[in-house]
């Protein structure tokens, strides 16, 4: 359905879908049921809209508390536009009923109640019958009592009209009751309820930067959704806060438009009372015996039954809950300071885990304090362990600020994991300002070369890859004697290699060091964390996937736990794998991954693990699903500050619009080019973008703007990977073949068919086979051609990869076609073009039929043309040159030639436009191919 977008309520505007569907079948009520705030009336609106959109007739009312007492106000609002077309048939003592309840007419006396009722029952009948009537109240409870009688009369004897009450209501409020007939009256399946809840942290996200453009990190957004309660008015109301005081991130305050909605219950508590919903707020999960042993028992038994009585907070056995997290909020940030650290220093004196104590001390403790400190550090590692990083990276920062000023070293070390803890979490942002920080204070060379490395490495990954560059460049000039800092540096540097595609040689001289130095550490994780980035670098040099380093990784399984899943060898064995054509196992490999991501709390990993799987998903054919993958990781790059994961999810939503036929993402490309800020102005995805719009240009049966997009590659810096080098010589063979080049195609085909004999990268190999069979083709030799093509289709149809296996089918169609096998031809377009359509490759099916249809056409040609000669008549009257047409039909030059020698003899003309003429004039027969039907080849 066409409903305007509403942040995070696909499910309940599926519903409202399915109410506006049903309404053509009978009467149907649908109440719309939540919180304040939460969300009701944007769906109420959104709702309206459908309806009207639909052609439906829509009256609403919005009524008020201040208008429960005015009679007929709602009637007025849904009534009285229907009236002026149906009042002057109801019956006189109706029509002067109605007229009086809208305030139509003066009269004496007030109108008959039953009149009123009988008299809207038929304007509803009437107005219904012309076209489906919805009726939509929002704030339903606030209904004047007048209005909610008439409304429930009528409701309630409409029946097979096509007629929809739409009603919004708070789920809480003494009212509610008293509107219930309105609907009670409907039978039990024509009504429908939908209860809204919270909405989700991403949708909460999205709700920020849609109506803030507020992009926060994601530890910023989890105080602000948690705080919210998932409540949308009130996560815009604390985002609206942040913006005007960014200095609160971390102590979210409540901003003045909500302390109305919090004070009423809050500022009459009784003194003890207030005392405990303080410490119940600086508690994560409050419970009772904590409360007792903080408080003691006479205290907490004098202010709960208060605090619940109130709403404030609810109680489950020894478990304690705030109604809504604001409250909580609200209480903390109310209080003064020397309140909550005395509070929290009573909580940590009763606390029993490590990390809970901790987090109470660094609240409580305003003076350097080591052990303090120390405290908070072995907190740190702990909650780092369990996958919390953010709480991490909070406890972290803490201990560097209380340890003593004179232990200057300690208290760096501690920024730089802090440091390390945020990128984790996501909040680039604040790692970047610890690190700059540290830069630029006095320290020794050792110290400022880590500084350097982290630094470095965080600029990687936020596409800063220059100064990335210059920084790791500057800490390895003093790397000599420090073994561990230069493999990581040295690894990054062949990552910024890589990534900019400048000079691969050094980036392969930079990660031959760095594993010829965890080789000789001996240190298990260090050596995990290199294996995958060289297999990458083999990989690139166009060595495969060495069984060796795979063996390496099994025998270190048992340290697998301590490094990163981005660092894990497995993930970039996943790359190298999808590469030679496994697809599915590596899209199993990354899901696994993801998941392994997630529940350690590594944010940071993710946008780059959706981008991965999203690039799996399509070679398998899931585009839909590659679609949700690549915009949710676009979604977490602001949380995360992973701009470097852009690229990979650009390039999956480009390569889909093009599948699809989107003919504006090209466009879009090009936009993104010319953005520094876009992964595709990276040098090899942009390289990888040209790769996708030249093989879009070829489903066209465009192969002039195939080998001109290809040409523009050599404007590209650096250089391509061996395997990218081989896909685009691959394309760039087809152009070639495309525009009658076959010399030329031969050349640029053989160095890599004959690096790919040896069938190690077997989807290089099936490619490279598909080129043989349509270069032999268009030599003439189909014959010739018949075996590679198979052999083609044999390697692919193990591999599961349906986009390329159409593509060979549609080749091995042609080539079946130029060997007399008609049969066997349009078997091979009709099995392309089931596979396309299931695909939704709309180009490449349209592709697939031309070809069958231009089968069928063979054995119904028309007399006096040969079936050659009919298709070079329908390629003259698209404009193909002789040589296009030599290369589209595997004829050479001479051969065409020819055969339009014959063709303008036999038909009595002299030129390339009278054939046209003729040709689309339909003499030649019927079966013409249609300016911009692509072509054979």
């Amino acid at each position: 359905m066409a409903i305007r977008r509403v942040v995070g309520r696909a499910q309940e505007l599926d519903l409202i879908g399915s109410f506006l569907d049903e309404v053509a079948g009978g009467a149907r009520a649908l109440v719309l049921s939540g919180p304040a705030g939460i969300g009701k009336t944007t769906l109420f609106l959104a709702a309206v809209e459908e309806a009207t959109r639909r052609g439906f007739q829509v009256a609403v009312s919005r009524p008020v508390e201040v208008e429960t007492h005015l009679p007929f106000a709602g009637l007025i609002d849904l009534v009285d536009g229907l009236a002026d077309s149906h009042l002057s048939a109801l019956p006189e003592p109706q029509r002067v009923a109605v007229e009086a309840a809208l305030f139509r007419t003066t009269v004496e006396t007030a109108p008959d109640p039953l009149g009123v009722s009988l008299g809207v029952l038929n304007i509803l009948r009437r107005a219904a019958s012309d076209r489906p009537l919805v009726l939509a109240i929002d704030d339903v409870p606030w209904l004047d009592e007048s209005s909610a009688r008439v409304l429930e009369f009528a409701i309630r004897r409409l029946d097979a009209e096509p007629f929809g009450l739409l009603a919004a209501r708070r789920a809480t409020g003494a009212r509610v009751a008293e509107r219930s007939g309105l609907i009670a009256g409907l039978p039990a399946d024509r009504l429908a309820t939908i209860d809204l809840g919270p909405i989700a942290l991403m949708d909460t996200d999205r709700l920020l930067r849609d109506n803030l453009a507020l992009e926060l990190n994601r530890s910023a957004l989890d105080r602000i959704h948690s705080t919210s309660g998932g409540n949308a008015l009130y996560a815009l109301e604390l985002g609206r806060m942040l913006q005007r005081r960014p200095e609160d991130d971390e102590l979210l305050k409540i901003p003045e438009s909500l302390s109305d909605l919090v004070s009423a219950r809050l500022g009459a508590l009784p003194a003890a009372a207030a005392q405990l919903v303080l410490y119940a707020a600086c508690l994560t999960n409050p419970m009772r015996p904590q409360l007792v042993a903080a408080l003691g028992d006479d205290l907490v038994a004098e202010g709960l039954p208060p605090t619940v009585a109130a709403g404030v907070l609810e109680t489950s056995g020894d478990s304690i809950r705030f109604s809504h997290p604001l409250l909580a909020a609200a209480r903390y940030s109310s209080a003064s300071d020397d309140e909550r650290r005395d509070a929290h220093r009573r909580l940590a004196a009763v606390s029993e885990g490590l990390e809970e104590r901790a987090r109470h001390l660094a609240v409580a403790t305003a003076a350097p304090d080591p052990v303090v400190a120390d405290l908070l550090e072995a907190s740190a590692t702990e909650a780092r362990t369990r996958g919390a990083a953010d709480a991490a990276a909070s406890l972290m920062e803490r201990s560097a600020a209380l340890t003593p000023a004179a232990d200057r070293a300690t208290a760096g070390r501690r920024i730089i994991a802090a440091a390390g803890h945020h990128a984790v979490a996501g909040d680039v942002k604040r790692a970047r300002s610890l690190l700059e920080g540290l830069l630029a204070a006095p320290s020794d060379n050792a110290f400022q070369r880590r500084v350097r490395t982290e630094l470095g490495h965080l600029l990687m990954f936020q596409n800063d890859l220059h100064n990335a560059g210059e920084l790791l460049n500057e800490a390895l000039a003093t790397a000599s004697d420090d073994p561990r800092t230069r493999v990581a540096i040295e690894r990054d540097l062949a990552g910024v290699a890589h990534l900019t595609g400048e000079d691969l040689e050094a980036g392969g001289a930079h990660i031959d060091a760095a594993m010829e130095i965890a080789d000789s550490l001996g240190d298990p994780v260090v050596l995990l964390e290199t294996i995958g980035h060289y297999a990458t670098w083999e990989a690139v040099r166009g060595r495969g996937l060495r069984n060796e380093l795979v063996e390496r990784v099994r025998g270190l399984q048992e340290w697998e736990s301590e490094v990163r899943v981005m660092e894990h060898p497995e993930l970039q064995f996943a790359h190298i794998r999808a590469a030679a054509g496994d697809a599915a196992g590596a899209r199993d490999i990354v899901a696994q991954k993801l998941e392994e991501a997630r529940r350690r709390g590594e944010w940071a990993t993710v946008p780059h693990l959706l981008g991965y799987l999203a690039s799996h998903e399509i070679e398998l054919g899931n585009l839909d699903r590659a679609a949700s993958l690549a915009a949710e990781s676009l979604d977490l790059v602001p949380q995360t500050g992973q701009d470097i994961a852009i690229g990979d999810a650009q390039l999956a939503l480009l390569r889909i619009g093009l599948l699809r036929g989107d003919v504006d993402v090209a466009d879009r490309v090009k936009a993104a080019e010319a953005d520094r800020l876009s992964g595709l102005s990276r040098p090899w995805l942009r390289r990888q973008a040209l790769a996708t719009l030249a093989l879009s240009d070829l489903s066209h049966g465009d192969p002039r703007a195939a080998f001109d997009r290809l040409a523009a590659l050599d404007a590209i810096p650096g250089t391509p990977s061996v395997t990218l080098a081989r896909e685009l010589a691959l394309l760039r063979v087809e152009a070639l073949i495309g525009l009658g080049r076959t010399q030329e195609a031969r050349a640029v085909l053989a160095p890599v068919r004959a690096a790919t004999t040896h069938g190690d990268e077997p989807l290089e190999q099936a490619e490279a086979l598909r080129c043989e069979a349509l270069l032999l083709a268009a030599e003439g030799d189909a014959v010739s051609a018949l075996e590679p093509i198979q052999s083609s289709l044999a390697i692919l149809g193990r591999l599961g990869l349906p986009f390329q296996m159409g593509r060979a089918l549609l080749v091995s169609g042609e080539v079946h076609r130029r060997a007399r096998q008609k049969a066997a031809a349009r078997r091979e377009f009709e099995a392309a073009g089931a596979i396309f359509d299931r695909l939704g490759a709309r180009p490449w099916l349209e592709r697939a039929r031309a070809e069958l249809g231009r089968t069928a056409r063979i054995r119904e040609r028309p007399t006096g043309m040969t079936d050659t000669e009919r298709q070079i008549a329908d390629l003259v009257a698209l404009g193909r040159s002789n040589r296009e047409i030599a290369g589209s039909l595997f004829l050479s030059v001479h051969t065409v030639e020819a055969h339009l020698t014959r063709i303008y003899r036999e038909l009595g003309i002299q030129s390339r436009t009278e054939l046209a003429g003729v040709v689309l004039a339909g003499t030649p027969g019927e079966t013409a191919t249609a300016p911009g039907e692509p072509s054979s080849r």
